[in-house]
């Protein structure tokens, strides 16, 4: 899985039966537009959704940086930790 505008490996994961996994955003990530990226070990695409990493809000209980992600199509907003975000990618386009 992979971050892009400048490409990020975020790592290699396993989806569950519904399709959701957790992947780490690395606290250093430009806030702005950015596409996650699923391929699959061979190299082929698997299917990508874009998210919008805001502004930093907040910091939490040990310092880390908090950031609004939106995960566009879904029309959902959440706050999550920029070094931990448990997503739900249910539009993928290949």
């Amino acid at each position: 899985m992979w971050l892009h505008s400048t490409p990020v490996l975020l790592g290699t994961v396993t989806l569950d039966a519904a399709g959701d996994t957790v992947v780490t955003i690395p606290a250093d990530a430009v806030f702005g537009d950015h596409k996650i990226v699923v391929q699959a070990l061979d190299g082929s695409l698997i299917g990508w959704d874009t998210i919008k990493i805001d502004t930093a809000s907040q910091v939490g209980p040990d310092g880390e940086w908090l950031a609004t992600v939106i995960l566009a199509g879904t029309g959902k907003r959440r706050r999550a930790d920029a070094n931990r975000l448990s997503s739900e990618l249910s539009s993928w386009r290949g």
